[in-house]
């Protein structure tokens, strides 16, 4: 082994701190075991309609043709499920994070209330829709009684997609409370004060926020579109056609919201940094001529043009809701 290939290898025995390394294979392999599981939920005999499909008899061309597209329209929701149970962590452990950078001990605990406050809201919110069968109820509902009644599902099936999406439904109650927490702890000014420094890490710190919420706020509106339209797929065209159409106006509905929320929480904090940093280049005096490269030089410029990735990021849910309905209407083509 030459001198060059010995620097490079590793042959003494690793320390626990660098056989702790070996963690960063466990989210990728959690991920396909989770593609597994949901490839055997929401494939629904999938080799078996494919093989009749390209049969010498061809089996029952209409029905078995009508199967896959159910099929296809269930494994289109699995796809975003899985990517949304990953952002749903991803989005928690960030949020934490921030939480853990502002805040600890004594300090940390009106906020933890705060979350845990907006998710017992959340989760009483989910019961009285339920309870009282509030047009909310029917973005769960009427899939999961289409789905029930789909001779390609089985009831079992059935029933446990029902089961994971309410799980979600409990998640999506949990996961913007602790967001909030996040977002009222980046706002607490620094045990220090306020500085150029502080003032640039701060809106770097929003702009995740943002990034999280909207990759969070978008997955989000593609699972509701995939779970709405999958109904759409057990129906005849005239009915799925229909159904479509609800369904895609929930979504962009949603899609709208969300992308509100995100502004509502984005614009009052940038404003409220923009001040900031004027009152920083007024005491160390910045000359006006100045100011503009000054603020571009340290991320604090808030100006039209050096906002576009964040303004991006706002309307993400809104495109998102775009996004379903045109796949939406790519699933109605195929159906029989």
């Amino acid at each position: 082994m030459n001198e060059r290939m010995s620097n490079r290898l590793r042959t003494d025995r690793l320390n626990g701190a660098e056989l702790a390394r070996l963690w960063w294979a466990v989210p990728p392999l959690v991920v396909l075991v989770l593609a597994n599981a949901m490839f055997e939920l929401a494939g629904m005999g999938y080799a078996e309609i494919g093989t009749q499909l390209v049969s010498e008899d061809g089996g029952r061309p209409l029905e078995m043709g009508r199967d896959a597209v159910v099929a296809g329209a269930a494994l289109g929701w699995a796809a975003t499920l899985m990517a949304y149970l990953c952002v749903i962590v991803a989005t928690l452990l960030a949020a934490w994070r921030i939480i853990n950078t502002r805040v600890q001990g004594v300090a940390r605990r009106p906020f933890l209330l705060f979350a845990a406050a907006a998710t017992l809201l959340g989760i009483a919110n989910l019961l009285i829709v339920d309870t009282f069968d509030l047009s909310l109820a029917a973005v769960f509902e009427v899939t999961y009684r289409a789905i029930l009644q789909e001779p390609a599902i089985t009831a079992e099936r059935a029933r446990v997609a029902g089961a994971v999406v309410m799980v979600i439904n409990v998640l999506t109650a949990f996961v913007p409370a602790l967001l909030l927490a996040a977002v009222a702890a980046s706002a607490l000014p620094p045990k220090a004060g306020w500085s150029e420094v502080t003032v640039a890490r701060r809106a770097r710190q929003l702009r995740r926020l943002v990034a999280i919420a909207a990759a969070y706020l978008v997955v989000g509106v593609l699972h509701m579109g995939a779970w709405t339209q999958l109904a759409g797929a057990t129906l005849g065209a005239q009915a799925s056609a229909a159904l479509d159409a609800a369904a895609v106006a929930v979504t962009l509905f949603w899609g709208t919201a969300f992308a509100l929320m995100i502004a509502s929480f984005y614009v009052p904090l940038a404003l409220s940094l923009s001040e900031l940093a004027e009152h920083i280049m007024d005491d160390i005096g910045v000359p006006p001529d100045a100011r503009p490269k000054w603020l571009v030089d340290r991320g604090l410029s808030f100006d039209l043009s050096q906002q576009l990735p964040q303004i991006a990021a706002v309307a993400a849910p809104l495109f998102a809701g775009s996004l379903s309905a045109a796949l939406g209407a790519g699933t109605q083509l195929l159906v029989p």
